[in-house]
């Protein structure tokens, strides 16, 4: 179960990463050229201001003052380091360092003039900061969501893998007939129409064995207390359940009835009941049969074989060729040949369900369990 999950979680997070990938390249060539472009602009908007700003501290060569602007400029953040040259061009007012791998891209000069002579010059260093940060965040966002969405989407992988198997995978229902509103109201009698009508020609002593999986595991203890309803119309015998499985016997008695049609009876039922129930479900029946004398060695061979033939059943109820050589009377039961390449061909049949008026008694019966 663990290892099903894990394979695929991984599927799911492989696309993830890809995308995840993907979208920090993109964003870092396409925000690193629009930073880069938006910080030319500010650099040389800057370099222009500021070169009009200190033209007349300069002529008058008040340093002190040039210092103080320089000063201010550096203190928003945005820049590394300013310095003001002289005419001569020796060094006037400098606040920051000049790094040596100062890119020259953001380097701005420009020259001070008054009255149309060049009185000196300003060099600023535009702060790799300004550029990289804004992109550093951009990208831990961007990272930050994928990784969020990765541990959303295998938390619920991890929990509801099933039910998401089953959204995707689970066939549609097929199209059940409606039941009107004189025959929603069944009492406990009518309910037990299907056992006091049958009356086999003669007596056998069989053991039959009915297999019954439900997934989503988990929701099995949800619907047990339905489940044991529906088996106990058809006198089932069920044996605790074993993770997703439940084993059934029917067993002849001394009321003169048929188990098997008993047991396809209580098969059907469960396969109506969970067809109108809005869950996702799926439900897997194998019916095998084996003589009520038999050894115990011949009894694990035939749950062997049900439980087997209900690993094969995809929301249906699957029965071996014995089972239904063994019927009193076959043409109560409408079934085919199931093909499979898992099974032998000839020997598993499909119940499909049962002639008309016992068909409608099992709708009725479905619906009226499930409006308990």
């Amino acid at each position: 179960m663990y290892r099903r999950k894990l394979r695929a979680s991984l599927l799911v997070l492989v696309p993830i990463f890809i995308s995840g990938l993907a979208s920090v390249v993109f964003h870092y060539q396409h925000v690193n050229v629009e930073l880069n472009q938006k910080g030319q602009h500010f650099g040389a908007s800057i370099a222009d201001q500021l070169s009009l700003s200190v033209t007349d501290y300069l002529v008058n060569e008040d340093i002190l003052s040039l210092n103080v602007v320089l000063t201010q400029l550096l203190a928003r953040g945005n820049f590394d380091f300013a310095s003001i040259y002289g005419a001569d061009n020796r060094l006037l007012a400098q606040v920051g360092k000049r790094s040596a791998s100062e890119n020259s891209a953001s380097l701005f000069t420009r020259d001070i003039t008054w009255q149309n002579a060049s009185v000196g010059h300003l060099q600023i260093g535009l702060s790799s900061a300004s550029v990289d940060e804004p992109l550093f965040l951009t990208l831990l966002l961007i990272i930050a969501i994928h990784i969020v969405i990765a541990a959303v989407s295998v938390y619920i992988l991890w929990q509801y893998a099933d039910l998401i198997y089953l959204w995707v995978a689970l066939p549609a229902a097929p199209a059940t007939s409606q039941v009107t509103d004189s025959t929603s109201k069944l009492d406990q009698p009518a309910l037990q129409t299907a056992n006091t009508e049958v009356v086999p020609e003669t007596k056998r002593l069989d053991t039959i064995i009915m297999v019954f999986k439900l997934r989503p595991a988990r929701l099995l203890p949800d619907y047990l207390p339905r489940v044991q309803q529906a088996l106990a119309l058809y006198r089932g015998d069920m044996a605790p359940p074993d993770g997703d499985t439940v084993l059934i016997y029917f067993t002849d008695d001394d009321t003169d009835d048929d188990a098997i049609f008993r047991a396809a009876c209580s098969g059907l039922l469960l396969l109506q009941m969970f067809r109108l129930i809005d869950t996702p479900i799926s439900i897997k029946l194998g019916l095998d049969l084996a003589d009520a004398a038999a050894d115990p060695q011949t009894l694990a061979h035939a749950r062997k074989n049900a439980s087997y033939l209900a690993s094969n059943a995809q929301n249906c109820l699957l029965a071996s060729q014995q089972v239904l050589a063994h019927l009193q009377e076959p043409n109560r039961l409408v079934s085919s040949p199931f093909q499979s390449s898992l099974t032998p061909d000839g020997l598993v049949f499909q119940v499909e369900g049962l002639q008309s008026e016992y068909q409608t008694l099992i709708q009725r019966q479905a619906r009226q369990l499930l409006d308990q």
